[in-house]
């Protein structure tokens, strides 16, 4: 069956020196990998079961067969790409290009925000037939996961580790006249050390009323906090 949506896992393969470099500085580069690791394999294992195409958007010298090693005993994708460009928003803007010449529909989530569901998925999927942007605002003023129709380009020239991001964003949606919904949930994207306690100490006070699957990355979380 060909499917007419996709999720984009925006990512790299974890390896020495390039995961999660700002983690690292905290907690060495072992950890920072295996949290990594922890955070795909949830990813695949959550996914596994689903009615759009999972769909891997690695990083230059990345492979699809070391992609499906790490997702063993997990899950799998249906389709890796590596997007062109020299910086995150060149790459970004190519991932959605490269997707919507296929999907009809595209999210784009990275790695390392373990609180997006299925209920996300289904909920901005069905956002896109009334708006052509959708998109979360993270606790530090990012602006994933996002979901298009149509490739925009929203990220060029916008500061993306900054507060002021997401007004950026919605001053561009406004000015580019596209119809938008910004979701008022806003998730966790996990880059420093601070990042991964609040969001620890977050989903332990959730507790059963949470609805996330992610038990490799708790397990992981805790054996680097010493918990």
């Amino acid at each position: 069956m060909i499917r007419e949506t996709c999720l984009i896992v925006f990512t790299r393969f974890p390896r020495s020196g390039m995961s999660k470099t700002r983690l690292a500085q905290e907690l060495g580069d072992k950890i920072a990998i295996q949290l990594h690791q922890a955070f795909l394999k949830d990813i695949f294992s959550r996914f596994a079961n689903r009615d759009f195409d999972l769909v891997v958007a690695g990083a230059t010298g990345d492979t699809e067969e070391e992609f499906h090693k790490l997702a063993e005993n997990c899950g799998t994708f249906d389709w890796f790409f590596l997007p062109s460009g020299t910086t995150m928003c060149d790459q970004i803007i190519s991932s959605y290009r490269i997707a919507l010449s296929r999907y009809k529909k595209a999210i784009l989530t990275a790695s390392d925000i373990p609180q997006f569901t299925h209920r996300h998925v289904r909920q901005m999927f069905t956002n896109l037939e009334e708006f052509d942007v959708i998109f979360h605002m993270n606790h530090d003023g990012g602006t994933c996961p996002q979901a298009m129709k149509v490739a925009h380009d929203l990220f060029t020239h916008t500061t993306e580790i900054s507060l002021n991001h997401c007004r950026e964003w919605k001053d561009r949606l406004e000015l580019l006249g596209l119809r938008y919904k910004l979701v008022s949930e806003i998730l966790i994207d996990i880059d420093t050390f601070d990042d991964l306690r609040i969001f620890y100490h977050w989903q332990n006070l959730l507790g059963s009323d949470s609805n996330m699957f992610c038990p490799i990355t708790m397990g992981t979380i805790r054996k680097a906090l010493s918990l």
